[in-house]
Formats: structure tokens, C-alpha cells, sequence
């Protein structure tokens, strides 16, 4: 009787075991899956790289331009200033010479000086706007006193005293250039006044050949 008692206590505790078993089993005993992970930007608070218009303007200025002309030494300062002006008294007095002059060398003389002047002026004015650098936009006041005076005459008499002008102009422009070319900071300064010295120095070579009488 005991032992029937046991054995029947003993299969309904497995009975018991085996329910909870199946109980657990039933349920899927499926571990909990990870939380999704948090959108960059959106829930954590994480802030976006600022966009290109949120930049400072030293990060947008484009490579090798310059925000004024304080990095210039006083050579290439006084160089663009002399050089412009010049460029510009040139062109007129050499316009004059093809109307006024009475030798046809002067003439020619003359015709090369706009020619060869303008496209200096241009090489020269294509640089000092790149790098954002003020330049006159006329003659000073001596080029416009000589060129005053040289619309007063004619002939002969006009020959003489553009060929003595030029003379002593080409003379100051060379040296500028020189200068320039030797002591500037700026290297496309620097390069421009390199590249069109041989011209000059033929212009002076030209120019002393004319008579000045």
C-alpha cells in the first residue's frame, strides 16, 4: 500500500515537472529582440554637419585670392600704381603720335605704343581684380600736364618733344619693372613685370633711335 502511495506520488510530480515543461516550451521561449538602433540626427540629438552656407567666409573664399592688399610690400603697391597709371598716359600720347606726328616712324612709334600697351594693361588689370587690389583708373597729374601740352602741337615740332617724353618715360618704366621684378612680393606681380621688361627695354632701344631733334 505504501509503496503504491510512492509511486503514485512519484508520477504525479513528473506529471507536474512535465507541465511546466510544456508551459515554458509553449511560450516560445523567445529572447527579447534589441531595441532599434537610435536614427543619427533625429532622437539622440546628434547635430548635423553644418551645410556649406553655414560656413565662415575664410572657409568659402576661393584658393590664392587675397582679402585686400595688406600683404603687399610698398614695391608692388607703388609698381601697380605706376605701372597702371603709365600704361594708360602710353596709350594716349601714343593715339596723338598717329594723328599728330609728321615722320612716319613716329607714326609707328606711336601705333606700337597702343598696341603693346593696351595688352600689357590688360595682363596687368586681370591680375590686380583677381587679387582684389585698387588701381588708378587714369593718368596722375604729370602724364596729364605732358599730354595736355602734347595735343598743343603738331608736325615737327610734335615729333620732337614725343620722342623726348618717351625717351625719359621709357626710361622710368623699365627701372619700375626692374624693381619689381627684383624686390616685389607678389609672384604674379613679380612675373608680369619679368615677362614684359624685354618689351620695354625695346621700346627705349626704339625710341632713342628716332631723331630727337
Amino acid at each position: 500500500m505504501k509503496t503504491t502511495i510512492t509511486l503514485a506520488a512519484g508520477m504525479a510530480l513528473l506529471l507536474s515537472t512535465a507541465s511546466v515543461w510544456a508551459q515554458n516550451a509553449g511560450s516560445g521561449a523567445v529572447q527579447p529582440s534589441a531595441p532599434p538602433a537610435p536614427q543619427q540626427g533625429v532622437a539622440t540629438g546628434a547635430v548635423s554637419p553644418p551645410t556649406a552656407s553655414a560656413r565662415s567666409p575664410e572657409a568659402t573664399r576661393p584658393v590664392g585670392t587675397r582679402a585686400s592688399s595688406a600683404s603687399l610690400n610698398a614695391t608692388d603697391k607703388l609698381f601697380v600704381k605706376q605701372a597702371t597709371a603709365g600704361g594708360l598716359a602710353e596709350v594716349q600720347e601714343g593715339q596723338l603720335a598717329q594723328n599728330q606726328a609728321q615722320s612716319p616712324d613716329v607714326k609707328a612709334f606711336g601705333q606700337h605704343m597702343v598696341s603693346d600697351h593696351t595688352a600689357a594693361a590688360q595682363k596687368l588689370k586681370a591680375i590686380v581684380d583677381a587679387e582684389g587690389l585698387a588701381a588708378p583708373t587714369d593718368v596722375d597729374k604729370a602724364d596729364q600736364k605732358q599730354i595736355d601740352a602734347l595735343q598743343k602741337q603738331s608736325g615737327a615740332r610734335f615729333d620732337k618733344q614725343y620722342v623726348k617724353d618717351q625717351v625719359a618715360a621709357h626710361k622710368k618704366t623699365v627701372a619700375l619693372f626692374q624693381k619689381e621684378a627684383k624686390s616685389g612680393s607678389d609672384p604674379q606681380l613679380k612675373q608680369f613685370a619679368s615677362d614684359t621688361l624685354p618689351t620695354l627695354q625695346q621700346h627705349l632701344s626704339a625710341v632713342e633711335a628716332l631723331p630727337q631733334k
